[in-house]
């Protein structure tokens, strides 16, 4: 009798979803983002936040609306036959009270988040359900909105220097080169959002082992920390509506991520969830949110062509 399968977990299950997508060409790390393109809830509105940014951005849909097969019932419609699902996962943290054998006191104990996932469609797939336009940004809004960011960190703010793009952890400083020297202004954003990444795991900050315990260029810990710093900067840039391409890597270097997916199926989930962090511990240094300045970056756009509703 053969044994039984060992039932996979939700980290591998998403680890081998992109990896399929890596190698049959659909997942692209060049990825044009803007304000169009975050992927959210049909019904909250919510912007999808971690892995489900990829999971769901990386689709061939322009909608970036998702919704599951009941909520697309509740809307009026449903879903059209034959059409496949994308998968979303939800974290959820394992805390439990244990009582001390020493005191008899209740303490709280942290064991590993509990990853579950769920299915969804997109409302392009549907029929029978009203459509959501969003509206786009002019680029001037997104620079003064970008500026506005680091302005609202006063002296909070990573400390910039002139130089090659780089953090430095030793000094506590990100060195860049005048936006002049950049071909474009999307180009210097992106990769001042990357260099924040790296920024916010300091031992005063995040304390993310990639810049507290650095150990050498090319490790798994310094390939982690990278990886980290590459979702912070397309998170950032996607939020505020920059068009570039964001993850400029090659197909040697696309490949030897695949390499890695497969040895550790956790990575990519981990390093999502850290760069969400990431993200959020700029934005709430700044005084803000991701679900306030999504609604900034809205009043800051022209109004949608007229018949065309936007989900508040």
């Amino acid at each position: 009798m053969a044994p039984a399968k060992s039932k996979k977990t939700v980290a591998e299950i998403v680890t081998e979803t992109i990896l399929k997508r890596m190698q049959e060409g659909k997942f692209s790390w060049h990825q044009a983002w803007n304000l169009q393109d975050i992927p959210r809830n049909y019904v909250s509105g919510k912007a999808y936040r971690g892995i489900n940014l990829w999971l769901l951005r990386t689709s061939e849909y322009k909608s970036p609306f998702w919704l599951t097969y009941q909520q697309a019932i509740q809307a009026g419609g449903h879903v059209r036959e034959g059409e496949h699902p994308r998968m979303i996962v939800f974290m959820k943290p394992n805390i439990r009270k244990v009582k001390e054998l020493e005191t008899g006191e209740e303490v709280l104990q942290f064991g590993k988040p509990v990853f579950r996932y769920y299915r969804v469609f997109n409302e392009e797939q549907c029929e029978g359900v009203p459509s959501h336009a969003m509206p786009e940004l002019k680029m001037n809004a997104r620079i003064e909105t970008a500026d506005r960011l680091y302005a609202a960190m006063g002296d909070q703010a990573p400390r910039l220097e002139r130089g090659r793009p780089a953090y430095v952890p030793a000094i506590d400083v990100i060195t860049m080169p005048d936006i002049k020297e950049y071909e474009s202004t999307e180009t210097y954003y992106r990769s001042l959002f990357h260099e924040t990444g790296h920024w916010t795991g300091a031992k005063n900050r995040l304390a993310r082992e990639g810049i507290v315990r650095f150990d050498m260029f090319g490790s798994h810990q310094y390939s982690k920390e990278e990886l980290v710093a590459e979702f912070s900067a397309a998170m950032l840039a996607s939020l505020y509506g920059f068009h570039e391409k964001i993850l400029d890597m090659n197909v040697g270097y696309l490949q030897s991520w695949m390499t890695r997916l497969e040895k550790d199926p956790d990575l990519i989930i981990g390093a999502a969830s850290q760069a969400q962090k990431a993200v959020e511990f700029v934005l709430t240094t700044a005084g803000t949110s991701w679900e306030e300045v999504l609604g900034e970056m809205k009043a800051e756009a022209p109004a949608a062509a007229s018949g065309a509703g936007v989900l508040a």
